[in-house]
């Protein structure tokens, strides 16, 4: 059996031999550990008002989900193609 057939969590390995002679080896014990695979962050974003419109305030809201706790996301970075306009007071 592989570790791919195995569910994440511990598992207890026993483990017996035999030689040709049918003289068999003591029983051995192994636990092994799977560890779930890593899985790719999850990004999703929204944006404030539904229907935007020129000179008005826009709002960009932001969720990041990750399920892997060993590897946490640190940061990310969103490109926004867009051709930003400024007013002076």
């Amino acid at each position: 059996m592989s570790a791919s057939e195995c569910s994440p969590g511990t598992h207890t390995i026993f483990f017996r031999v035999k030689d040709d002679d049918g003289a068999g080896s003591i029983k051995d014990i192994e636990y092994v550990t799977i560890e779930a695979p890593n899985e790719a962050p999850i990004a999703n974003f929204t944006y404030l008002p539904e229907k935007p419109v020129v000179d008005e305030t826009t709002f960009l809201l932001s969720n990041i989900l990750s399920t892997f706790s060993q590897n946490p996301i640190r940061g990310f970075l969103i490109p926004i193609p867009m051709i930003p306009s400024f007013k002076s007071p």
